[in-house]
């Protein structure tokens, strides 16, 4: 399985960075003499953090320096902060690349069961930006703030296949193959909980660990005495399959199969 993009920052990054800088000429910097470039975005894992970020070319050509630029920042799922950080990019005289990165904290939707949900289904997160900073060797000085939606893409992914059943003479059974991938970054196991439900009745439940941080197949199987083989084969089309996940003893919803 591949993960398209662990978090869609990096050029949202970019483009609220840049429109600060460009509100910022409005006054007192005169627009002419400062021009902002994206240098491209870029993300990646270490040390248990995800980091986005993008690169910020500023070409100062004004008489006065940008100085002691300080860049504040808060990640939030709704109410639930991710991360957040103070960003010392210095001074900006001439013209120079300013690199701008965001941290989130992997460990954190493992273990904080309000954010565990960001494993499996994507998510529009809250990005607030504090920048400040001086003009005119301290003269001037500005504060900025601006907030902007970034998507967040699931780490993890999940497939059914074809459903069929076996018999022998004492048991009839239902397969379920089950793909499940997640981003190789991640740790841990979790539980799959997958019920059988006719009409409101849970008629079996199955329990599978799943590996995180790799790929993995496996087939969910339900047993039944022979008896139940023409019952459930004549209710088939009522049938539906729930599947939910446990990661440290909080329960999330994954779908429902008919």
């Amino acid at each position: 399985m591949k993960i398209k993009r662990i978090f869609g920052i990096g050029t949202a990054i970019a483009y609220i960075v840049i429109f600060l800088f460009i509100a910022s000429m409005i006054y007192p910097f005169p627009s002419h003499q400062i021009k902002i470039r994206e240098g491209g975005s870029y993300h990646y894992y270490s040390e248990g953090n995800l980091t986005a970020g993008s690169y910020i070319n500023i070409e100062n050509k004004g008489p006065y320096p940008v100085s002691d630029l300080v860049l504040s920042y808060q990640i939030l799922n709704g109410t639930y902060g991710l991360s957040s950080d103070k960003l010392y990019l210095g001074n900006a005289v001439g013209n120079k690349t300013l690199n701008i990165s965001f941290k989130i904290d992997v460990n954190k939707i493992l273990n904080v069961p309000e954010l565990n949900y960001l494993i499996f289904y994507p998510a529009n997160l809250t990005l607030k930006l504090n920048l400040t900073g001086n003009y005119a060797y301290g003269f001037v000085k500005f504060l900025l703030r601006g907030n902007v939606t970034i998507g967040w893409d699931a780490l993890a992914r999940y497939s059914v296949g074809q459903i069929y059943v076996t018999q022998n003479s004492t048991n009839f059974s239902v397969h379920v193959p089950f793909q499940f991938g997640s981003a190789p970054f991640l740790s841990g196991n979790v539980t799959l909980l997958s019920k059988m439900v006719l009409n409101g009745t849970v008629l079996k439940e199955a329990r599978t660990v799943l590996p995180l941080g790799t790929n993995y197949s496996t087939e969910i199987i339900f047993n039944f005495p022979i008896s139940y083989g023409n019952y459930l084969q004549q209710n088939a089309q009522y049938i539906k399959l729930y599947n939910y996940v446990i990661i440290k003893n909080n329960t999330i919803a994954l779908g429902v199969i008919q």
